[in-house]
């Protein structure tokens, strides 16, 4: 018997992966065997996606199909999500295949702002507290 190493995976991991899920559900239905495998690429260094399917390309250049434009269309709208929620990925790969899902997302790091994190400017005058009648320090 082998043992299996189990993965972790981050809530924001976890959405991604279950939207992935139900998304190829949908290609397969719409686009067959083409989209047995499905794999999505996006590195921040060239800002694009590198799709992978089992649709063949026939020879065809600088065209796209209507599945890998589907694809890009639903990965460019997680990245947008992501950015919603403060998250910028530095790399995410999502993939399918032979019934198996995988994930990789690498956020990029904070970046420190070097202002103060106080957002009381150093010139304010004190104000009156109305609640407590009491001179604010």
């Amino acid at each position: 018997m082998t043992t299996k190493t189990l993965k972790t995976l981050s809530t924001t991991e976890l959405d991604i992966l279950t939207a992935f899920g139900y998304q190829v559900s949908t290609w397969q239905n719409t686009h067959g065997d083409d989209a047995s495998i499905v794999k999505i690429e996006y590195s921040d260094d060239t800002g694009d996606f590198e799709i992978t399917t089992n649709k063949a390309n026939q020879g065809r250049t600088r065209r796209v199909s209507r599945l890998t434009a589907d694809i890009i269309h639903w990965a460019s709208g997680q990245l947008d999500t992501l950015e919603y929620q403060g998250i910028y990925a530095d790399k995410l790969i999502v993939g399918y295949q032979d019934n198996q899902f995988s994930i990789d997302l690498t956020p990029k790091p904070a970046e420190q702002d070097e202002q103060s994190t106080d957002d009381t400017p150093t010139n304010a005058e004190p104000v009156n507290d109305p609640i407590s009648n009491e001179q604010a320090e």
